[in-house]
């Protein structure tokens, strides 16, 4: 390339390029959100991992994303986005707030307890039925892993809640003013 057509050649920086269209205002980002929860909360609520598929005659491993954990930050994201304007209206709120706080309190404890019981098992498993060290991290990964499952099933159904309750709340206040019109 010639000296004068490197000259001309001009470069833009794109990354602060916004046209007036795609200019959103809170309540168009609130609302895509809100649809984005909707969808992601439509999916099969499965807990990802390592899947092995069958493609073409051959045994293909696919790590599948874990839509509960999915669901949940796009659930939270959204209660990030209203909290300032739904904290206008506290007493609708403050009760919303402490039940779903207490049920998530009461699944961890419910995790915790779970890795708790499956430790005394195995010990008593090796004590008492005098296993091998292999058959008994054998049991106690399942016993964890189904914990898990339990855990995240049960926090996947309190977002299902919390979605349900920004909805509400969101009418209540008439967020999106359909009231209105």
């Amino acid at each position: 390339m010639t000296e004068e057509k490197k000259d001309e050649i001009k470069v833009e920086d794109s990354e602060g390029y916004h046209s007036s269209s795609d200019t959103l205002d809170i309540k168009q980002i609130v609302l895509r959100q809100l649809q984005q929860c909707i969808r992601e909360g439509g999916k099969e609520m499965d807990g990802g991992g390592l899947r092995r598929r069958i493609i073409d005659g051959q045994i293909v491993e696919v790590v599948a994303p874990n839509q509960r954990e999915i669901f949940c930050n796009h659930c939270d994201m959204l209660w990030e986005l209203v909290m300032p304007e739904i904290m206008k209206h506290e007493a609708l709120v403050k009760q919303r707030l402490e039940d779903f706080d207490k049920d998530l309190e009461n699944i961890e404890k419910g995790l915790n307890d779970g890795k708790k019981k499956a430790t005394n098992f195995i010990t008593l498993k090796k004590n008492v039925d005098r296993i091998d060290d292999d058959h008994c991290n054998r049991l106690y990964n399942n016993l964890l892993n189904e914990n898990k499952e339990t855990y995240e099933l049960k926090r996947a159904n309190i977002y299902k809640k919390k979605l349900r309750a920004i909805s509400f709340l969101l009418a209540k206040i008439d967020y999106f003013n359909e009231k209105s019109t």
